[in-house]
């Protein structure tokens, strides 16, 4: 085979040191052919202990032997770029360093083989543009504990390190390092063994193969770094020996991404590993295979997050997934429309255990309902984490026999979040305790979803539905423009029984949500919020819950004499207490005004049964409206309304009063329907008001009959201001009528 080798001139100093070291230089471009200077791949010295520098552009194509390269091999050289190119050789470094003093090195290998016995740098010394190698069809190897360097040390501004091998088979026994924003590529590479660590720069491998023992892992993010140390595996098959950092020593923010590749695992994975470190490892289209724990967010201060997306990922196995276990780390799981049944969890995970940590699970865009696992916490210290699940337009089930998994536990908040279109299915045939642990809080936050259910099977003795009973605990519920069911079969519901507890309902926008029996306790506080859609309950029994009525209906399920207890706190505030009685019910404590507003919404009767409030005196400030049905407030006689206080309703709608009933105006709708009958005596007090809607100056028809009652008195106090333009307002000793007329007449017969 014949030997070339690409050079200008060739210079030789012996230096006189204890080693008996020779400095060579080459210097390109030109062809030298004198075999002497390189016999047989060695140089006329100790080769071991020489000092080649290349200048130029050099070369060596088809030398028979194995061509040595001393002890260092500097390629960029003496204020020279430097290019090195092989072909066909067997090329053995003991150190590799390219780009010297900030002069430009590149080294390509194409074919052959090239062997690293100490490693190399690439960019070794700073303020070079390009420091590259590139190393194509060859079989390489870094020896033993020999750490391979991508961007040594920096490059000017702009430039850049890296290392490209294609089709090459590599035995990477040590380390190769990617710093200071260089990239490492292999595609379609055998790699086996050695450690990748990326501190500030891309690792990618391609269509490639990665096997490894228990001393093969990758690193990204590796060190304290204000950049990203990225790694992605495309189309690649990798069995990993050993643990994975993603995120690893103190600071250091990492990334792992896995595209459409077989990925196997044997030991933990650590994202977020140490201390202030950010990690993210993100699969898509790929199986995993988690032979042991997956830890996100572990360091102190960390951040982790482990991202499954799209329908092709398969989940063979993975261990117990542990998410934030640092002291005030934060850690999340991600399922973004996977396909729910190609994923094998274990039953058991663990989130929020490091103190005043957070963790997360979220499922979005799945279609199909299973029963995944839930943000449950695990650690008693940790009285200021969190542990929240999230469903986006996903659905949640779990229908099977045993008792339920429990929210809120161990003295941390766990949180349930369910939003766009999301369903929340939870049924057990056993005791269901939220929270289980005293000090500890859980919360429901349901959005646009038409359906979230929480029932239980068939009673056992000494079981109840639904137990809130641990001391200093909270459970929350909130609605939002979503439909409910929560302990609607035979049992109850019992809510803030422990001491000091806390337990509250919050019903919004167009909501429907519904109870069975709630038993409350005076040992705990019970709160209802009230402020749209409708709330149907069973019953509310027992201590002193606090409904705070604020435009939102309370909804009757069954004839009820005591629908809340007598010791409720009953607030009225600006949106109002809205009643929708479909079955006799009485409430039985009176009505306080609430809000910031001198009146408040006032009182709306719904339902074609009747409500009885049983109270002898109401301290509301707003209107009374019924639209259906029958108000009864006989229990208060003598009842005067403030100024302003009006009452009204529709003609399928009766307000039975009490003896002296003095009413502060009338409101009439059009869209009603016909005017409120009152089932007693009304008089208008003084400064009473009129106020018309949905009639004007051109509104049709002559009369409309606004208000009956068994005797008026006092229509002359009521001033016409509130009638519209051509309407006036008419009075008999029994109903008041707004005509089309031209000036006020007012009778009374």
């Amino acid at each position: 085979m014949s030997k070339k080798l690409f050079v200008v001139a060739f210079a030789a100093t012996v230096l006189t040191s204890l080693s008996a070291r020779a400095d060579y230089t080459f210097t390109g471009p030109g062809l030298f052919t004198d075999t002497t200077k390189w016999s047989k791949g060695l140089l006329p010295t100790n080769s071991v202990s020489d000092n080649i520098r290349m200048k130029g552009h050099c070369g060596a194509t088809n030398v028979a032997e194995r061509l040595e390269g001393g002890k260092w091999c500097h390629i960029g050289y003496g204020g020279t770029a430097s290019w090195l190119d092989v072909k066909d050789c067997d090329f053995y470094f003991a150190t590799l360093r390219i780009s010297n003093g900030g002069n430009n090195g590149v080294y390509t290998h194409d074919g052959g083989s090239v062997w690293f016995s100490e490693g190399g740098n690439i960019g070794h010394e700073a303020n070079y543009m390009e420091a590259r190698m590139e190393l194509t069809d060859a079989a390489v190897t870094n020896a033993s504990g020999k750490t391979m360097s991508v961007g040594h040390s920096a490059p000017k501004d702009g430039g850049a390190a890296s290392l490209k091998m294609t089709n090459c088979g590599f035995v990477n026994n040590g380390t190769v390092h990617v710093q200071r924003n260089a990239t490492a590529e292999f595609r379609n590479c055998d790699i086996s063994t050695g450690l990748f660590r990326v501190s500030n720069g891309s690792l990618a491998i391609v269509d490639s193969r990665f096997t490894s023992s228990n001393t093969g892992a990758f690193y990204a993010g590796h060190s304290n770094s204000s950049g990203l140390g990225a790694i992605a595996l495309t189309n690649t098959t990798a069995y990993v020996g050993e643990k994975i950092y993603v995120g690893g020593t103190t600071g250091g923010s990492g990334l792992f991404d896995l595209y459409g590749s077989v990925y196997t695992n044997r030991y933990q994975v650590y994202i977020g590993n140490g201390n202030g470190t950010t990690g993210t490892f993100h699969i898509v289209g790929s199986t995993v295979n988690f032979q042991s724990d997956v830890h996100a967010g572990y360091g102190e201060s960390s951040y982790g997050e482990l991202i499954y997306e799209g329908p092709d990922n398969v989940l063979e196995k993975a261990g117990t997934v542990k998410v934030a276990t640092g002291s005030n780390s934060t850690g999340r799981v991600v399922f973004d429309g996977v396909d729910w049944s190609k994923c094998k969890i274990t039953s058991y995970n663990s989130f929020a255990s490091g103190v005043d940590s957070k963790g997360f699970i979220e499922y979005r865009n799945i279609a199909t309902t299973n029963a995944y696992f839930l943000a449950l916490t695990s650690n008693t210290a940790n009285s200021n984490g969190l542990a929240q699940t999230t469903l986006d337009n996903a659905h949640y089930s779990n229908t099977s026999s045993g008792s339920l998994m429990f929210f809120g536990r161990q003295n941390a908040n766990s949180r349930v979040v369910l939003t766009n279109g999301s369903t929340f299915e939870a049924t057990s045939g056993e005791d269901v305790w939220m929270p289980d642990y005293d000090g500890s809080r859980a919360s429901f936050f349901v959005t646009n979803s038409p359906a979230f259910i929480i029932n239980v099977g068939t009673k056992k003795a000494n079981y109840y539905r639904l137990r809130h009973g641990k001391s200093n605990a909270e459970l929350h519920f909130t609605f939002h423009d979503s439909t409910a069911s929560i302990a609607t079969n035979a049992y109850d519901y019992y809510m803030a029984q422990g001491t000091d507890s806390k337990a509250s309902v919050t019903v919004s926008g167009d909501s429907f949500v519904e109870f069975g029996k709630i038993t409350c306790s005076a040992a705990g506080e019970s709160v209802f919020n009230l402020d749209g859609g409708a709330l149907a309950v069973t019953s509310v029994s027992s201590g002193s819950p606090i409904f705070n009525f604020n435009g939102g209906a309370l909804r009757s399920r069954s004839a009820q004499s005591s629908w809340t207890p007598s010791g409720a706190v009953n607030n009225v505030c600006e949106g109002g207490a809205v009643f929708d009685a479909q079955h006799n019910v009485t409430i039985p404590g009176l009505l306080l005004h609430g809000g910031a507003a001198a009146k408040d919404g006032g009182v709306v009767k719904k339902g074609s049964a009747t409500l009885t409030l049983s109270s002898s005196t109401q301290e509301f400030t707003g209107d009374i409206v019924v639209l259906d049905g029958i108000l009864d407030m006989t229990a208060v006689a003598g009842y005067t309304l403030a100024a302003g206080q009006k009452i009204g309703g529709a003609g399928d709608g009766t307000l039975k009063v009490g003896s002296g009933f003095t009413a502060g105006g009338v409101r009439f709708d059009a869209a009603w329907e016909g005017g409120l009958t009152v089932d007693g005596d009304v008089a208008f007090a003084p400064g009473s008001t009129l106020d018309v809607t949905g009639i004007d100056k051109d509104t049709e028809g002559s009369r409309f009959t606004i208000l009956t009652a068994d005797s008026l008195s006092g229509a002359e106090n009521i001033s016409a201001t509130g009638a519209p333009g051509k309407w006036k307002l008419r009075a008999s000793a029994t109903s008041l009528s707004i005509v089309k007329d031209t000036g006020f007449i007012l009778l009374v017969r």
